[in-house]
């Protein structure tokens, strides 16, 4: 650091002619002051000329310039070190003596590059799922992240850079990048130099034939005793002959099914299903695995799963008024399903209500009395096209009651039932209605497409649903409606009206549809349209959201666990969330955890609002920890109240990030791809001493200029001080005071 130029810069706060100008009558008025006095002649002249002393002083003070220092910084240049931290950098499909990380980390520590990196300010970066500034390297440092986003990756680093001095960037990486990005802007002027971190396969080393489980699909929920499908999709590679194997389905070490799958010449995909009914309820893990003669690596030969296994859903009364197409095809779509139960009634023309058999359609038993034990025994209630006299006001408050203490309440939009005289504008439903219609609110007759919200498609119970491409559109739609307070929409029409809204009352809820058009989505099914079964589906998934399974149910006065994934990458963070019912003392609560190696750990769990990182469509209050699993394989948990007397427990699955280990060699033709598009260097192992040989980066100097006054000197001020202290000294003495 340098000052190779200095300057005076005389810029005055007053000018000197003023400072003269008031130096006269200063004068003149301070001799006055003294002239009056007692003291003899020499006297006044010595107390005059302190003062004045004291005035040409700070004039000085005032005339004092400024000074400007110009200095000169030479920077080095900026050599950027983006280490690959995914999972796959610990692959070694070739075994060789050290795999890609152990390799990176040498080339780190290779004396020839320590000399190179003295003449660059170096800034290490971590690419993975995302990129980490200001690395530290250690042998302790973990390879996990389960995504490579390579590229992007790199355009943040010049993106963060772009004011250095940046000559180039170091990239040690397998380049299995799992971005469609590229290159963009900046990225595209800054070299990439990349050493070869996996040597060329001999012909000894040349791959041998691997089967592997690709993907598995499978319900993340199943109903006891009901029958659910499991998909897979095994892959062949490095080979040719044809081969039949095994697939079994296992839990507990047994085998619950088992199926055959035969590879022809020279086939590498084989799709597999098999079927089972789960008999037991709670988080049931599962095992799929293939028993393959002729495979090199076993150990992608099985994967685990957990499906949660409800009980069947109870009884589900309906009642209609008027029968209309939306009864007959919601009738239907119930009585078609295996895990519901429909009791139905359709109102006749003097009012009374007649019983559809659910077998045989035929009219039967009169509608059940709406007290506590009779309602007890249904899940839900649907209540379709309805006037306000249709049930009773002491009804209606049994029905609200039902809902308060856990039941399902679903309102079938009709003109009759929406309108001023209709059930839903009795006083008894006041307070659990998801929506209020305004004056003038009327069955807009148009075609208009709908599609799920932010909450809709952030509820689990609809989740099935949002694989379709696109929702039918609907031939009408009650409006203006206006939501509760404590409402959600999670179905709404392209110009943002309410189709499908929901709530929660007590503990219990409550949806309506907007709509008496919405069977036509059923005609798609009967056509063999796109949309087939996509109507039973809705009604299905509505159902479920409406009356969660009797377990759950439970839950309401006891502890539920809340997980967004029961199957986790390793290393990742898992929220784990509680909620707590009326009975449960919340004071205390914690997360019990069983590792796969079988120890135990012991989590508190804080108070906290659970949103969507918990699975909930809506913030409620719980209570919430953290978890990272270290280990793959299935860990245990059981959230826990301090007195015992209330637990949930869960299986989480942590598994080896599947996209990281694909046993896939290094991709070379990407890694030179960028190295050339960059203006960088792609090098084989064996040279890779001289990678940055052709690094250009050259320093750069910084002018820096500081300007500062001369004035502030403490000698300055100290004189100055001096003379008023002196003067009220002698003034002090002389009695002047």
């Amino acid at each position: 650091m340098t000052f190779p130029a200095a300057a005076i810069m005389f810029s005055p706060v007053i000018p000197l002619w003023a400072i003269i100008l008031c130096a006269l009558p200063f004068g003149f008025f301070a001799w006055r002051t003294y002239s009056a006095c007692t003291l003899n002649k020499s006297e006044r002249f010595f107390l005059w000329a302190l003062r004045m002393l004291a005035f040409v002083c700070l004039a000085f003070l005032l005339l004092q310039p400024s000074r400007r220092e110009t200095q000169l910084r030479v920077e080095k240049p900026v050599l950027a070190v983006v280490l690959d931290c995914s999972a796959s950098m610990r692959d070694n499909p070739y075994q060789q003596a050290q795999n890609r990380s152990q390799r990176a980390l040498a080339f780190l520590k290779k004396s020839h590059l320590k000399r190179k990196l003295a003449d660059y300010r170096v800034k290490y970066f971590a690419a993975g799922s995302a990129l980490q500034e200001d690395l530290v390297l250690s042998p302790e440092l973990s390879f996990a992240e389960p995504r490579s986003l390579l590229a992007p990756a790199l355009n943040q680093v010049s993106e963060r850079l772009r004011g250095e001095n940046l000559a180039g960037v170091l990239l040690l990486s397998d380049g299995l990048d799992q971005s469609a990005a590229w290159l963009e802007g900046r990225a595209r002027q800054v070299p990439v130099y990349i050493p070869e971190l996996e040597d060329p396969p001999s012909a000894a080393q040349q791959p041998k034939q691997d089967f592997f489980l690709q993907e598995i699909q499978y319900p993340k929920r199943a109903t006891v005793n009901w029958e659910l499908k499991i998909e897979a999709t095994i892959r062949r590679k490095n080979g040719a002959e044809p081969q039949t194997f095994p697939v079994e389905l296992r839990q507990h070490g047994s085998t619950l099914r088992s199926t055959e799958v035969s590879f022809a010449t020279n086939e590498n995909f084989k799709r597999v299903s098999l079927t089972y009914e789960p008999s037991e309820l709670g988080n049931q893990l599962f095992q799929l695995a293939m028993l393959p003669d002729d495979d090199s690596e076993r150990q992608n030969n099985q994967r685990e799963f957990v499906i949660d296994v409800t009980d069947a859903q109870k009884r589900i009364l309906y009642l209609e008024g008027v029968p209309r197409w939306e009864f007959k095809y919601l009738k239907r779509a119930l009585l078609t399903d295996k895990q519901q139960q429909l009791t139905a009634f359709v109102q006749s023309a003097g009012g009374a209500f007649i019983n559809f058999d659910e077998h045989d359609s035929t009219a039967a038993a009169a509608l059940p009395e709406f007290a506590d034990q009779t309602l007890r025994e249904f899940s839900t209630i649907i209540l379709g096209d309805l006037g306000d006299q249709a049930l009773s006001g002491k009804d209606c408050l049994s029905i609200a009651k039902f809902v308060e203490n856990g039941g399902g309440l679903l309102f079938l939009g009709a003109v009759r039932s929406c309108g001023p005289e209709g059930l839903l504008s009795k006083a008894e439903f006041k307070d659990l209605a998801p929506v209020v219609s305004p004056a003038g609110a009327q069955m807009l007759e148009q075609r208009t497409a709908v599609s799920f919200t932010a909450a809709g498609r952030a509820e689990p119970a609809f989740a099935p649903l949002l694989t379709e491409p696109r929702l039918p559109p609907l031939l009408s739609c009650w409006s203006p409606v206006e939501p509760g307070p404590f409402s959600t929409v999670f179905l709404a029409t392209a110009e943002a009206a309410p189709v499908l809204v929901g709530r929660r009352f007590g503990q219990g809820r409550v949806g309506i549809i907007l709509s008496d058009s919405l069977w036509r989505w059923q005609l798609g099914a009967e056509a063999g349209g796109t949309e087939k079964a996509l109507y039973g589906r809705f009604i299905t998934q509505l159902l479920q959201w409406l009356s969660p399974s009797n377990r759950q149910q439970n839950q309401d006065n006891g502890i539920q666990l809340l997980l967004a994934e029961q199957e986790v990458d390793l290393w990742s963070r898992v929220q784990i969330g509680a909620l707590c019912g009326k009975a449960v003392d919340s004071n205390g609560i914690a997360c019990r955890i069983i590792t796969p190696e079988g120890k135990s750990l012991a989590l508190p769990m804080v108070p906290a609002n659970l949103g969507e990182d918990f699975g909930l469509s809506q913030k409620e209050s719980g209570f919430a920890c953290e978890f990272v699993p270290e280990l793959p394989g299935t860990y245990k948990l059981e959230v826990l109240a301090r007195d015992g007397l209330h637990s949930e427990g869960a299986l989480l699955l942590a598994k080896q990030p599947a996209l990281e280990y694909t046993g896939e060699p290094i991709q070379r033709q990407w890694l030179q791809r960028l190295a050339r598009d960059s203006g960088g260097e792609f090098l084989p192992w064996s040279d890779s001493d001289r990678l940055l040989a052709t690094l250009k980066g050259s320093s750069r100097s910084i002018e820096m200029v500081r300007e500062y006054s001369l004035w502030n000197r403490w000698p300055w001020l100290a004189l100055l001080l001096s003379l008023f202290c002196l003067e009220w000294y002698f003034r002090r003495r002389w009695d002047l005071v």
